[in-house]
This record gives structure tokens, sequence and C-alpha cells, in this order.
């Protein structure tokens, strides 16, 4: 799930110039060690907190950028991330 916080945050924290409109927070969840022969008694749940890019919101308004960054926001780049849970781990670059 990804959320860019200039759509969440009021008009008053938003405003300023600290923070690019093109950078969103996203929050994921993993399933590691789940297997279909052994069930389910060593899966293990990864929360995942990352950055992302609203691609939306990068200049260029001709009809072929508008497309392209269109296209482009389906997918997730890498960004820096941290892994909450089960334990905590950062991530340079996480894909």
């Amino acid at each position: 799930m990804s959320v860019n916080p200039m759509i969440v945050l009021p008009k008053s924290v938003t405003n300023t110039k600290f923070y690019p409109n093109f950078l969103a927070v996203a929050l994921g969840m993993s399933i590691k060690d789940a297997s279909h022969t052994a069930g389910s008694q060593r899966a293990k749940v990864e929360w995942i907190l990352s950055l992302d890019w609203d691609v939306n919101q990068l200049p260029g308004n001709s009809d072929f950028m508008k497309k392209l960054k269109k296209i482009l926001n389906f997918y997730h780049f890498p960004a820096p991330a941290v892994k909450i849970s089960p334990e905590g781990v950062w991530y340079g670059l996480y894909f």
C-alpha cells in the first residue's frame, strides 16, 4: 500500500518546500518459508516500510509524458526501506 503524504496531511503541513510531492510512503507485507507441503508451521510474516516514487507528480505535461508516467507509476522502483518485523533491518535499496 502506498500513500502520498501530500494528499493525506493537512495543507498547513504540505505547503512547505522541504518535502517533495513525488515522494510517497509504502507499507508492504510478505510471507517467508511458507510451503504447500509443510503447511504454514514455519511461515514468517514480514512487514516492510519504504519510500515510494509517485511518478505522476514529476514534471512533464505533454500527452506522451502523461501516458509514460501513468505506465511507470504501476512499477515500484528500488528505494530505501526498513523491515519492521520479525526483526528490524535497514536496506539501502529494496527491490
